[in-house]
């Protein structure tokens, strides 16, 4: 039976209607999280591509954390997803960035004992293969993206999550781009510093440093990991 949910975009007030016809759920991260898959209808016309959200379930205060996180980002054209919206049944719900050609690397993949197991059981996929080989040659660009996206995020008063700060999404083109996906735990307001107060300064440019690293942290287990998976594989 297809299941029809109606959500808002809390930016443009972009009322969509999704027709469900399947879900599964995801893992990784401390909140219940599960994609939908379905058409979105809007003004009575059908979208040509089927779409996918994932759905998260949160406390009503994070929940307007999350929105109003997103739209201060999406407002200034910051990397976070493309769309966020808010359900009838209080859930919100993110465009799926996971597509059949990318795959997503960061705190899950580092840590998530799950994602390895999927891993061990049905093989790493060409994309997977793909990064193992060019990650050490696109490390340092990573890392030098990462730092000045986070420098763009703390000029508009925000900061990525502490513990997920940013994901990597790898495609098979080698191609790679950075999102900041986690925003529950994302800071807003007392990052602009005047320019007088040096210690404020040095604080905050501390902890852009140290965003920074636990991305390159969780990518650089990521790969261990991935390398270890194919080896045993072999």
């Amino acid at each position: 039976m297809v299941d029809q949910l109606t959500s808002v975009n809390p930016l443009t007030d972009r009322v969509v209607v999704l027709s469900v016809k399947k879900t599964e759920k995801v893992g990784g991260g401390t909140e219940a999280k599960r994609r939908l898959f379905g058409s979105v209808f809007t003004g009575g016309q059908k979208t040509v591509q089927e779409i996918s959200y994932v759905e998260k379930s949160l406390s009503p205060s994070a929940t307007e954390h999350v929105l109003a996180i997103w739209k201060a980002a999406a407002r200034q054209s910051l990397p976070v997803v493309p769309e966020l919206l808010l359900s009838e049944r209080g859930t919100v719900l993110g465009t799926d960035m996971k597509t059949p050609h990318n795959e997503i690397y960061g705190r899950s993949t580092a840590l998530d004992h799950a994602e390895i197991l999927r891993r061990k059981q049905h093989g790493l996929s060409m994309v997977d293969v793909q990064f193992i080989e060019e990650y050490p040659k696109i490390r340092q660009l990573i890392q030098q993206q990462a730092t000045d996206i986070t420098n763009t995020f703390a000029q508009n008063n925000i900061l990525p999550s502490y513990d997920d700060p940013y994901v990597l999404i790898y495609d098979d083109t080698q191609s790679f781009s950075l999102l900041m996906l986690d925003l529950s735990f994302a800071e807003m307001g007392g990052i602009l510093i005047k320019n007088e107060n040096q210690k404020a300064i040095a604080a905050i440019n501390d902890t852009k440093k140290r965003r920074v690293a636990t991305l390159m942290k969780f990518l650089d287990e990521t790969h261990k990991r991935l390398v270890e998976i194919n080896l045993a594989l072999a």
